[in-house]
C-alpha cells in the first residue's frame, strides 16, 4: 500500500471510530442529562475537566513514543523500542501514582472552595473525585500499549478496541442510569473500562507484535530524546486545554453549577466534531516524520496542503450547521428550553472549533519536522488572551462571555497561525498557500453560507433538519471534490476506492 493509500486508509479507520463514538454520544447525551440532572451533569462534567488538566503529567510521551517507535522500527533497532517502552511505562506508572494522590488531596478544595455545588451533592462530588482519581491510575500506562501499534500504523487496531469500549461505557452509563443507579456508579463504570482496556491492549500487542519487546525498565539516554520531544508537546498541550477547557472551569467558579450545563453540552457537542481532523492529521503525523528524514521537501509541501484541504471539506458541512440550525439542533436533542439557553453559545464557539480544526495539519506537522516548540510558542499567546477576556467577560456576560472569550481569538489568530507554520517550517509562500490551499475553500465556504441560511427557515422537523444536513454535507463534499481537490487528489482518491473495491485501476 502506497504512502497516500495508507494515509486514507488509516484516517478512515480512525473516522468510522470516532464518527461511531460521537453519534452514540450525542443520542444518549439528553437521556443521560435529564436522568442525572443539570446539577449533577454538571459534576460530572468538572471532573473531567479537572482530570483533563492532570493528563498533563503524561509528559507528551505518547507522541513521543510513536514518533520513536516508529523510526526504530524503520530501522529494525528492537533494543532502542524495548529501551523506550521500557522507560516510558515506568514513567507513566509513577506520574499515574502522583496524578492519583494530589486528585485525591485536592478533592475537598475543589468541592468546597472552587466549584459552587449544591450542598445536598458536595458528598457525591467529593466520592466522584475520589474513585476518579483510581480511573486516572490505571489510564497513565495505557497509553504506552495504545501507542505501539499507532506508532506501527495499524490504526485498525486501536480503533477497533477504541469503538469496544467507548460503546460500553456509554451504554452501560445509560442503562445503569435507566436501573435507577445515580452518579457514583457512571464513575465506578469509568474505572472498570479502563482495566479491561489496560488489559485487551497488553493482550493485543503481546500476539500481534511479539517482535516488540515490553518490560519495565529505564534507559537515561532514550528518556532524555523522548523527554525532549515530548516536553514540548506537553507544553502545547496544556496550553490547548489551559485556552480551552479553563473557559468551563471559570464557568464553574463565577456561576452557578446548573450554568456549567448549558456551556458544557454545546461546547462539547462543537468539539466531538474534533474527530474528523484528528482521524486526517494523526494519521499524517507518522508520515510528517519519515518525510522529514527523507529530506523530502516538496512531498511535505503537498502533504501539507492537500490534507488541509481534506479536513476543509470535511468540516464545512458542521461549520454551516452550528451556525445556521443551531436553535433547532438544541431544540430537537435536549429541549426547547434548552435551545434558548445554548443557541448562542453554540452559534459562537461552533464556526470557531471548526476554524481551529483548520490547524490540526499544521500542529501535527510542525511535530513530524521535529519542531513541537513551534506551535507551543503560538498556543501560549492563545492561552494569554483567553484567560485576560475569561475574566473580563464571564463575570459580566454569564455563559455567553465564556464562548466570547474562547471564540473571538481564535477567529483573529487561527489563520495566522496557519500561515506562520506553513512559511516559516514548510517553506510554503503566503501567495501558493492561498492559491492551493485556501482559496477555492473560501470560495465553497460562502457557497454554503448562501445555501445553508435560507435551508435553515425551511427546518421544522428533527427529519428536516437531517434531510438539511445531508443535503449540505453531500454539496460541501461534491463541491470539494470537483473544485477545491485538484487533479491529483482525485486520482488518488478514486485509486483508493478502486483498490477497496477490488477493481481493476484504469486511468482518469
Amino acid at each position: 500500500m502506497n504512502r497516500s493509500h495508507k494515509i486514507i486508509n488509516n484516517s478512515l479507520f480512525n473516522l468510522t471510530s470516532s464518527l461511531w463514538l460521537t453519534v452514540l454520544h450525542f443520542f444518549t447525551t439528553p437521556f443521560i442529562v435529564n436522568k442525572l440532572g443539570v446539577d449533577a451533569y454538571g459534576i460530572y462534567s468538572v471532573m473531567f475537566v479537572v482530570i483533563g488538566y492532570f493528563g498533563f503529567m503524561e509528559l507528551g510521551l505518547g507522541r513521543a513514543i510513536i514518533k520513536f517507535i516508529a523510526e526504530f522500527h524503520a530501522k529494525k533497532d528492537y533494543d532502542s523500542i524495548k529501551k523506550a517502552i521500557g522507560s516510558a511505562l515506568l514513567v507513566y506508572c509513577l506520574m499515574g501514582v502522583i496524578g492519583a494522590v494530589l486528585i485525591y488531596l485536592l478533592t475537598d478544595l475543589f468541592i468546597t472552595s472552587v466549584f459552587k455545588i449544591p450542598p445536598g451533592l458536595k458528598n457525591t462530588a467529593r466520592w466522584a473525585f475520589y474513585f476518579s482519581a483510581v480511573g486516572f491510575l490505571l489510564n497513565m500506562p495505557c497509553n504506552v500499549f495504545g501507542a505501539i501499534p499507532k506508532a506501527l500504523q495499524r490504526f485498525d487496531i486501536t480503533n477497533k478496541i477504541d469503538i469496544i469500549f467507548g460503546s460500553l461505557q456509554t451504554i452501560g452509563s445509560v442503562c445503569l442510569l435507566y436501573l435507577g443507579f445515580s452518579l457514583l456508579s457512571l464513575v465506578i463504570l469509568n474505572i472498570i473500562i479502563s482495566f479491561l482496556s489496560i488489559c485487551t491492549y497488553v493482550a493485543v500487542v503481546k500476539r500481534t507484535f511479539p517482535f516488540i519487546p515490553i518490560a519495565a525498565g529505564f534507559n537515561a539516554g532514550i528518556m532524555k530524546d523522548l523527554f525532549r520531544f515530548g516536553s514540548m508537546v506537553t507544553i502545547d498541550s496544556l496550553l490547548v486545554m489551559l485556552s480551552g477547557r479553563i473557559n468551563s472551569f471559570f464557568v464553574g467558579i463565577f456561576l452557578p453549577i446548573s450554568s456549567l450545563t448549558y456551556y458544557v453540552i454545546p461546547d462539547s457537542l462543537a468539539s466531538r466534531v474534533s474527530f474528523i481532523p484528528r482521524s486526517v492529521s494523526h494519521a499524517a503525523f507518522p508520515l510528517f516524520s519519515e518525510l522529514h528524514g527523507l529530506s523530502s521537501q516538496e512531498s511535505l509541501r503537498e502533504l501539507f496542503l492537500r490534507s488541509t484541504k481534506i479536513i476543509v471539506i470535511l468540516t464545512l458541512p458542521f461549520m454551516m450547521l452550528f451556525t445556521f440550525f443551531a436553535n433547532k439542533l438544541l431544540g430537537f436533542w435536549i429541549g426547547k428550553q434548552f435551545a434558548e439557553n445554548g443557541t448562542l453559545i453554540l452559534q459562537l464557539i461552533g464556526p470557531a472549533y471548526i476554524l481551529s480544526f483548520w490547524a490540526y495539519i499544521s500542529v501535527e506537522g510542525a511535530r513530524g519536522l521535529n519542531k513541537p516548540a513551534f506551535p507551543a510558542k503560538l498556543q501560549l499567546v492563545f492561552s494569554i488572551i483567553n484567560v485576560i477576556l475569561c475574566f473580563a467577560l464571564i463575570p459580566s456576560f454569564g455563559i455567553v462571555g465564556a464562548a466570547l472569550a474562547w471564540s473571538l481569538h481564535r477567529y483573529l489568530l487561527i489563520p495566522f497561525f496557519i500561515g506562520i507554520i506553513a512559511t516559516k517550517l514548510f517553506g510554503i509562500s503566503f501567495s501558493r498557500l492561498w492559491n492551493e490551499g485556501f482559496k477555492k475553500s473560501f470560495g465553497l465556504v460562502i457557497f454554503m453560507m448562501v445555501i445553508s441560511y435560507p435551508l435553515s427557515q425551511w427546518v421544522n422537523t428533527l427529519f428536516t433538519l437531517v434531510l438539511s444536513f445531508v443535503a449540505i454535507s453531500l454539496l460541501a463534499f461534491v463541491g470539494g471534490y470537483f473544485i477545491v481537490m485538484d487533479e491529483r487528489d482525485r486520482t488518488t482518491t478514486l485509486e483508493f476506492l478502486r483498490a477497496k473495491l477490488n477493481l481493476m485501476p484504469r486511468h482518469v
